[in-house]
């Protein structure tokens, strides 16, 4: 009796899981490096994420807020090695973000040449008497 009793519990905690969040039946896992991320500032906003994976670059829907586990600033920049659960039915292009967990870790070669234009952009600007800044319509400049 009490062997069958244990032989039930992960079923239990199975069906009790799915119930809970049934959309981790769709959900598919990819590792890969981030590309670009297409979003405004806004917290309710929408966005696109371009994730190169084994399987290529991918594009990945997203609605803010998402959920997220990032551990460090590195997380949001261009380079960042990203883990994601998405929705999708399969098809390249066709994901939507359930979930993103990145530790810090990037890609050397990527988040360098990110670094490297990104400092050369905000120095280029400071050297004309602008400070760059975000506003809804994307970068702008100000005196």
């Amino acid at each position: 009796m009490w062997l069958r009793m244990n032989a039930l519990i992960p079923i239990i905690v199975l069906t009790w899981a799915l119930l809970m969040n049934p959309s981790v039946l769709l959900c598919r896992t990819l590792t890969g490096i981030v590309y670009s991320d297409h979003s405004g500032p806004s917290a309710n906003g929408t966005g696109e994420l371009g994730l190169a994976t084994k399987a290529g670059l991918i594009r990945i829907h997203y609605q803010k807020p998402i959920r997220e586990d990032f551990s460090k600033t590195t997380c949001r920049e261009v380079g960042a090695l990203w883990t994601v659960q998405t929705d999708g039915n399969g098809e390249l292009g066709e994901d939507e973000l359930v979930r993103a967990h990145c530790d810090g870790n990037v890609d050397a070669v990527v988040h360098g040449a990110w670094i490297g234009v990104k400092s050369y952009i905000e120095k280029a600007a400071k050297d004309a008497g602008y400070a760059l800044g975000y506003q809804s319509g994307g970068i702008r400049d100000s005196v």
